[in-house]
């Protein structure tokens, strides 16, 4: 019989587990800033609201102006020659760290075209105001050699789970495994206190593996750098189709699905899907819960190449699992 969980005195059951509405509204979380921009001139078309806190340019300073008057000429120009010839259609591109606007802060940046053939710039400030260094290989290699080790899909989950954990910094990194009904069980977890174990909580009739289902083929990772920040409108207001946001990495939340992660308790958050053989297999979740939490670009590309690792091995060790039982899945479009 599966176990009922109360979280802060919340039933944690289907109502409550870690569910997502697909479709949000066409905001950004306030940590960064977004720039749609016009191909092939280069010029803006909409900005995030907050431009002004993050590069000393009010909106309507940018709108309709060059993307120059925000990079500079060399930042342009690099862009050009080393980014825009690649495929930005798929996913999110990170591009080396730039300072950019009046006071030349330092931000970490992404790009990618939208399914409206625009380019979207996304500017991301770390909160503590530094980029820290990242042994990519060794941490990647690490990981992978714990998950090796593992004789079982539970144990190489529970290897991926430490590993992100620990390289993330986040209070709590957990594994669901989707069942066949739709529902999913923790089967992997790691804490970093003492903080109560979600090991086998089950949420029966669960919307996270439909809303998973739908989203992850255009979003490999997710995260959320502060809960209880306020969401950040793009200006100006779309006049036709709004604006495609499925690849920003900046994107917010719903406000019902920031509520619901509030009341649990949980300040940031971070999450992956874990794909077998091209089909949704289970999710990885990694949540705060003492405060906000930025994840460099350097961490999470190395959470992802974990998340990739363990898909293979979730694969090849659930065959050779005594306790693993036969589940079907969904065929999803494969992701990049």
């Amino acid at each position: 019989m599966a176990k009922v969980y109360y979280i802060n005195g919340r039933r944690a059951d289907s109502a409550n587990c870690d569910k997502e509405q697909v479709r949000v509204p066409g905001l950004i979380q306030p940590h960064g800033a977004l720039i749609v921009i016009e191909e092939p001139n280069l010029r803006v078309l909409r900005v995030s609201a907050n431009t002004e806190s993050h590069f000393g340019f009010r909106p309507e300073e940018l709108l309709d102006q060059p993307l120059a008057l925000l990079l500079g000429e060399a930042e342009v120009d690099r862009l050009c020659d080393k980014f825009l010839s690649k495929n930005l259609d798929a996913a999110p591109h990170y591009l080396p760290p730039a300072r950019i606007g009046v006071e030349k802060n330092l931000f970490e940046l992404s790009l990618h075209r939208s399914s409206q053939g625009l380019l979207i710039l996304e500017c991301e400030r770390n909160p503590d105001g530094d980029i820290p260094l990242l042994n990519f290989h060794s941490a990647v290699n690490s990981a992978i050699m714990r998950m090796l080790r593992a004789e079982s899909e539970i144990e190489a989950c529970q290897a991926a789970a430490a590993e992100m954990r620990w390289l993330t910094g986040f209070d709590r990194a957990m594994i669901y495994r989707f069942n066949e009904d739709d529902s999913c069980d923790v089967i992997a977890e790691s804490l970093s206190g003492p903080f109560e174990s979600y090991i086998g909580l089950h949420c029966s009739a669960s919307d996270i593996r439909r809303q998973a289902r739908a989203g992850a083929p255009k979003s490999w990772l997710r995260v959320v750098v502060d809960v209880n920040s306020q969401s950040c409108p793009l200006v100006p207001a779309a006049a036709g189709a709004p604006l495609d946001l499925s690849y920003a990495v900046t994107r917010s939340l719903t406000a019902e699905r920031l509520k619901h992660l509030s009341r649990l308790g949980v300040t940031a958050s971070m999450f992956i899907p874990v794909i077998n053989n091209d089909l949704l297999w289970g999710l990885i979740a990694l949540h705060h819960h003492t405060g906000p939490k930025y994840v460099p670009h350097n961490t999470r590309v190395a959470c992802e190449r974990m998340a990739r690792f363990l898909s293979t091995q979730t694969a090849l060790k659930e065959h050779a699992d005594a306790d693993a039982y036969p589940i079907s899945f969904e065929r999803i479009s494969t992701i990049n």
